[in-house]
Formats: structure tokens, sequence, C-alpha cells
């Protein structure tokens, strides 16, 4: 990976952790950065790319921002034979040292062993967090 492209996942990633009154789409991120017309494709592929490592997440209408910033957890699931599954963090979630997240059988979905997801958070009747209800 070329070191200009690594800079600028890493400026994405600062800006998106910066305040601001809304996620961001990546026109913005582009414009906010200030990016010549020449690295504005640089600038997609590094948000694509972030978003498959799971350091940032897209929301509604294409907008982007910090797992953390919407209780939202990426990482691989790893399933029970009786249905339900655990989701274990990613460290780019910034959840790793919290332990593995409980999803119950019935908010698996369509996911398999081993599949990357993304969990929202909630707590359970006893305040643990807990997976999508």
């Amino acid at each position: 990976m070329k070191p200009e492209f690594i800079r600028l996942k890493a400026r994405i990633q600062h800006l998106l952790a910066a305040p601001s009154d809304h996620p961001l789409r990546v026109s913005e991120i582009v414009a906010r950065l200030r990016l010549p017309p020449g690295e504005r494709d640089l600038a997609r592929r590094a948000v694509d790319a972030l978003i498959q490592e799971g350091a940032i997440v897209r929301v509604r209408r294409d907008r982007l921002l910090l797992p953390s910033q919407a209780d939202l957890v990426t990482g691989r699931i790893e399933m029970n034979a009786r249905g339900f599954g655990f989701v274990v963090p990613e460290p780019a979630s910034g959840r790793s040292a919290d332990g593995d997240l409980f999803i119950p059988a019935e908010d698996t979905g369509t996911a398999l062993h081993g599949d990357r997801v993304v969990a929202r958070l909630h707590a359970d009747a006893r305040g643990n967090p807990s997976g999508p209800r």
C-alpha cells in the first residue's frame, strides 16, 4: 500500500473523529480535506478500504462515521449450533477490550459463522451491552 494512501486514510479517520453536526458524505470529506481533483478517486478508494476494515461505517443516505459514534460494533460473528452468536469486535471498532457481544438467535439474520458483521449496541435488562433487538 502506498504511503499517500495510508496518510489519506488516516486523514479521513481524523476528520470523522472531529466533532461534527452530522455524518459526512464522501463529497463533504473531499471538500473538507481540500483534495485536488486528481485525488478524489483515491479518496473514494480510501473510504471503501476503511469501510472494509471496519474503521468507518456507512449509515443512512451514504453518510460516514466512526462505529463508536453510532453505538456500532464491527467484528466477526461466531455462531452457536443453537442459533445465537457472539460478535468478536475488531480492534478498529474500539470495543475489543469490552469483550464479545451476544447476539440472540432471532437477531442473527442471515449471518454465518465467521462473517464480518456490524451490530448496534443496546443494554439488556441488566444493563449489559447486547446486540440488536
